[in-house]
């Protein structure tokens, strides 16, 4: 049993951000524009798997599509320009 309240993913409930990236949310009823700023997204984003990377050619982004209250696909964008697609069912 789990002993903390499940909190689900939404615009409302997500940290302010402080220098770290805020998921993107693409849906039907609004379209949030929020993607990496800041040193220390382009820091964290350096540090990804990719060795022949060099430096960041772009600041990472999460984004979130939405059908109604529902995400149907995450897509997470590296800043070595590797897109990770995850269909939600």
């Amino acid at each position: 049993m789990m002993s903390t309240k499940f909190i689900p993913l939404s615009p409302g409930n997500l940290p302010k951000a402080q220098g770290g990236f805020v998921p993107k949310i693409v849906g039907n009823e609004a379209s949030h524009s929020n993607t990496a700023t800041g040193e220390d997204a382009r820091t964290r984003a350096g540090a990804c798997g990719n060795p022949s990377s060099g430096s960041p050619s772009a600041e990472p982004a999460v984004e979130l599509k939405k059908d109604g209250d529902r995400v149907t696909e995450i897509t997470i964008r590296c800043s070595c320009g590797e897109v990770i697609r995850l269909d939600c069912s």
